[in-house]
């Protein structure tokens, strides 16, 4: 077999794996995002005193959906900044053991346009799973978070 062909025939095969890859990463993100959704909307049903409390002192409806959508764009963004971080600084821990034990060298690249895009989608994506709690919020009275439940 001609070495051009063989190798067209392994690159073809590897951006299968690739896309597959992709494609239960993209599974995963969309995992991470629903969890976070239930953490928050769970948080929400323990912190309606207060959100009625903010609202009695006249902070609008508008600024509690934005300090929701706050801290899920803020708990995405610091996960994704965490995430980075682990990953990089276990790449700098295990590539001399990696190389050593398997002559696999996997050298530390700053990340790409399209890695930049993809954080942006994930963020993007915690902002917007924020808006489903934060609307919860604000379609509750007010008087629902500040009466006593027996």
């Amino acid at each position: 077999m001609v070495p051009g062909v063989a190798l067209s025939e392994l690159w073809s095969g590897i951006s299968y794996g690739e896309q597959v890859l992709q494609v239960v990463a993209i599974f995963v993100v969309i995992v991470g995002l629903l969890g976070m959704l239930m953490a928050l909307y769970t948080s929400l049903n323990e912190r309606r005193r207060e959100i009625a409390i903010l609202r009695a002192l006249g902070v609008g409806p508008v600024k509690v959906i934005f300090l929701l959508v706050l801290e899920s764009g803020l708990l995405t963004l610091l996960g994704t900044i965490l995430g980075i971080g682990i990953v990089y600084g276990s790449l700098l821990l295990l590539q001399p053991i990696i190389e050593q034990r398997f002559g696999l060298h996997i050298p530390l690249r700053p990340l790409t346009a399209t890695q930049y895009g993809y954080l942006t989608y994930v963020v993007l994506g915690g902002i917007a799973i924020g808006l489903i709690p934060a609307w919860k919020a604000y379609r509750n009275a007010l008087s629902d978070g500040l009466s006593v439940r027996v």
